[in-house]
């Protein structure tokens, strides 16, 4: 009799265990879908919160970078010869510059330059920007020289008494007019009449022109 209770009250235990350790799991995997919404909720409130994403960030600046590079579309011109038109483009303007003519003299009025010859350039201008442009300030981004790789002279026309057609002031949007500029320049085989080469490297402008021309070019 006694044998018997005693397995009885073990088999009662056996499933008490049982129960209880059932009654956990159920708990546990209740627990962790009350869980798996509160996760949601707060990816829910993230992306409600106006937070943009990262990928959605790195789209929109390579999309601003692309639009940047956009900007810059004027190209370097650098076969140019007498007669050719370049389209040059600074940080506050844009026009078209043409190189209509040149003379190489050895003097000019009667005036000797400190250099070898005189480069007088016949040139025209036309304002393409949406506002007017200062004409020095087109003019006075060229220079002459005979070394590509080295320096350069710009216009010395007010240094000298020589009767030459300058032209200073405003130039309106669309507006059109041709002038003369006075250089000096060292004997050579050719000659170039360029932007400035600081000017392009510090992007001040951002394009080069370069028209070539020999004495035989000269008027």
């Amino acid at each position: 009799m006694n044998k018997q209770l005693k397995i009885s009250a073990a088999i009662a235990v056996s499933l008490c265990l049982l129960v209880a350790c059932g009654s956990n799991e159920n708990d546990s995997e209740q627990s962790s879908v009350e869980n798996e919404p509160e996760s949601n909720e707060s990816e829910d409130e993230v992306n409600s919160s106006g937070l943009i994403d990262k990928d959605e960030l790195n789209e929109e600046s390579d999309e601003e970078d692309s639009s940047n590079q956009d900007d810059d579309n004027t190209e370097d011109q650098l076969d140019l010869e007498i007669g050719d038109q370049a389209t040059i483009e600074t940080t506050i303007s844009s026009f078209e510059f043409t190189l209509d003519s040149v003379e190489i003299k050895d003097e000019l009025n009667a005036v000797v330059p400190d250099l070898d010859v005189f480069i007088v350039a016949d040139f025209t201008v036309t304002n393409i920007y949406d506002e007017p442009i200062m004409i020095e300030d087109a003019t006075g981004i060229f220079e002459v020289t005979t070394d590509l790789d080295g320096g350069g002279y710009g216009d010395v026309s007010e240094h000298y008494d020589v009767d030459v057609k300058t032209v200073t002031g405003e130039l309106q949007p669309g507006e059109t007019i041709t002038g003369q500029l006075v250089m000096e320049d060292q004997t050579n085989a050719e000659h170039y009449i360029r932007v400035k080469s600081g000017l392009v490297a510090s992007s001040s402008v951002r394009n080069q022109a370069i028209w070539t021309f020999t004495e035989d070019d000269s008027e």
